[in-house]
């Protein structure tokens, strides 16, 4: 498999965050937050992009061959976004559902930001999901811990 060099994120306003940079650099910057619409990569050493118009949340995985993304679509109302992992060449490797069952029952929410892996961080990566507010107002949160080539969930648990 291909790694993937030179990972970067380009928000709407022109701005790059190179790989590595965390918030506290980004803050120390002063800029002030904006969508990233663009992630541009290196593989095999082609220059590789995908264009996310609608904004899109991006972590480069641990084994150094893929991209999750939380990408925003066309009928968005904000937080609702796609959950996918694509591979060095840009190709979807698979899409993760937003209706899972959890404790015997089927949930169904959205894909908020990614967190640790609490398991196997070497071959997992973890994500928030939330799902959406029941009769009483109650919103679920959980973590799961994705298994990187599979998509498979290897962990859930409560997040709050």
């Amino acid at each position: 498999m291909t790694l993937i060099q030179n990972f970067r994120e380009i928000r709407r306003d022109g701005k790059v965050i190179e790989a590595g940079m965390d918030m506290q650099a980004i803050l120390a910057l002063g800029w002030s937050p904006d969508k990233i619409v663009r992630l541009e990569w290196e593989s095999n050493g082609q220059a590789m992009q995908r264009d996310c118009p609608h904004g899109v949340l991006a972590k480069l995985l641990p084994d150094g061959m893929s991209i999750a993304l939380m990408e925003h679509t066309p009928v968005d109302t904000g937080t609702r976004k796609k959950l996918s992992v694509i591979d060095a060449d840009g190709a979807t490797r698979y899409v993760i559902a937003d209706t899972h069952v959890i404790n015997g029952r089927a949930l169904t929410g959205v894909f908020a930001w990614f967190e640790p892996a609490r398991v196997e961080p070497e071959r997992c990566f973890g994500v928030i999901f939330q799902t959406g507010l029941d009769a009483e107002g109650t919103q679920e949160q959980y973590q799961f811990d994705l298994d990187i080539a599979s998509g498979e969930i290897v962990g859930a648990y409560e997040s709050r």
